[in-house]
């Protein structure tokens, strides 16, 4: 750094003394002048050549990491806090690296919730149990992998280097985080059944078919009596359901009060401007762009 600026003096040094020499020798005023011209704008132009920082010196965009350190009470919604953070300090526990699975592991196949046969259903309630009968403090269990989603979707840990919040929803962190979620949930299903090969069932809420909540979430383990009663089968489930918050002025829950075919066609209608006619951009889509530092929601269509 020292030798470019010894550079850059002894540059401006030599075109200035050149210029002076130049002058001397041409005597006609407007071409002194011209010639001034072109020295007021090569002088500012190195000036700032030489401050800006190479390539190797440019600042690098920071990465979006979760301060380990600052878990907080998050807000779910604005009248419902919650404290859903782990029983130790996270930032004390070693990382271990992701493996990718033997590729010469069977391929795990997933089912819609309404095609699943009784053996699969048995296989899966087994599963659930035994997660669910784990206790908190193991990582494992079906409480401490809710609160990871609590965690990282109500704002729960800071940004590091920030008092920003990390939130994962409206973004474009939304389908890769969910993913992650998703696919170690699953392995540890089948881990606590000792079964290499099982796979999550998906709910189609979609299609015409799987409009219905599916009958097997009606049952323990996968049932909870705070629920809904308005929307269990044979109710076709409302797609566009809306229930503002309590601190809304019009706060109340907005039932379509549509009959069951009706409700099917809008549901269709609605995800076809979800997933096509609304979703014109990347970011309508995907989610908008999510930096380091920023705070609050960035407010897409989807996800």
């Amino acid at each position: 750094m020292e030798a470019k600026k010894w550079g850059l003096v002894l540059g401006i040094i030599t075109i200035a003394a050149a210029f002076t020499r130049i002058l001397h020798i041409l005597e006609a005023p407007e071409v002194q002048h011209a010639l001034l011209g072109e020295f007021n704008f090569i002088i500012p132009g190195m000036l700032k050549l030489a401050s800006s920082p190479g390539k190797d010196q440019q600042e690098k965009p920071l990465v979006i990491l979760p301060n380990l350190t600052s878990c907080h009470e998050s807000m779910g919604r604005s009248d419902l806090p919650v404290y859903c953070c782990p029983p130790m300090n996270q930032s004390n526990v070693a990382i271990i690296d992701f493996q990718f699975p033997d590729p010469s592991l069977p391929l795990r196949v997933r089912r819609p919730t309404h095609l699943l046969d009784d053996n699969y259903i048995s296989k899966y309630k087994k599963a659930i149990t035994i997660m669910k009968s784990l206790p908190d403090t193991d990582p494992r269990s079906y409480t401490r992998q809710a609160n990871l989603h609590c965690l990282f979707c109500t704002g729960a840990y800071n940004q590091q280097g920030s008092n920003s919040p990390l939130n994962i929803h409206r973004s474009w962190l939304f389908f890769p985080w969910h993913r992650m979620l998703i696919y170690f949930h699953e392995r540890i299903l089948g881990s606590l059944i000792g079964d290499d090969t099982f796979a999550l069932p998906f709910w189609p809420w979609d299609i015409p078919e799987g409009m219905v909540i599916p009958e097997m979430y009606m049952k323990a383990p996968f049932f909870h009596e705070a629920r809904d009663f308005s929307h269990f089968p044979p109710s076709v489930v409302d797609l566009d359901y809306s229930c503002p918050t309590p601190s809304s002025e019009d706060y109340g829950c907005f039932e379509s009060g549509l009959g069951p075919e009706d409700q099917v066609h809008t549901n269709l209608a609605m995800m076809y401007n979800q997933m096509v006619a609304g979703a014109k951009k990347m970011e309508l889509f995907m989610g908008c762009p999510y930096k380091a530092g920023r705070g609050g929601l960035a407010m897409g269509l989807a996800p």
